[in-house]
């Protein structure tokens, strides 16, 4: 009788191991890093890597709320934005003005965050255009 029990539990432990699923109902990952509270290193602009300059901290976003801010290379930028579903909507943004060497990747970097969808996948967030092209890429990090 024994035997005849665990071969049942044993049986239905295995069926079930196919009915868990690691996506929520939004379906993400559950591993996939969270969109808002995370603090996103900007790894790509376009299919270009990112140019970090010593001494200075990495050009980075964080999203809270409805307020996004970061560091564009050679600013700080702050500003609002929304979500709807996976697209975000960024603006009006505003920044510090100082000069630097990287002027041009930071102005390429904030140019790109105006109504774009999002996608998260484990730590990697990629921002797209209207033709489904990534023109932003991130990577979770932690705080400097």
């Amino acid at each position: 009788m024994k035997q005849v029990l665990m071969a049942v539990l044993v049986s239905l432990v295995m069926l079930c191991g196919g009915c868990v699923s690691d996506q929520n109902s939004s379906g993400r990952s559950a591993k996939d890093a969270e969109l808002t509270g995370t603090f996103w290193l900007l790894k790509r602009i376009g299919d270009a890597d990112v140019v970090r300059v010593e001494g200075l901290e990495a050009p980075h976003m964080t999203l809270t709320g409805d307020e996004a801010r970061g560091f564009a290379g050679c600013n700080r930028f702050f500003g609002g934005y929304q979500q709807r579903a996976q697209t975000l909507e960024f603006g009006p943004l505003g920044s510090t003005r100082m000069a630097c060497d990287q002027l041009d990747q930071e102005t390429a970097f904030l140019s790109r965050l105006g109504t774009v969808t999002y996608r998260i996948r484990g730590n990697t967030l990629k921002l797209l255009d209207d033709t489904g092209t990534v023109t932003l890429s991130f990577e979770a990090g932690t705080t400097p």
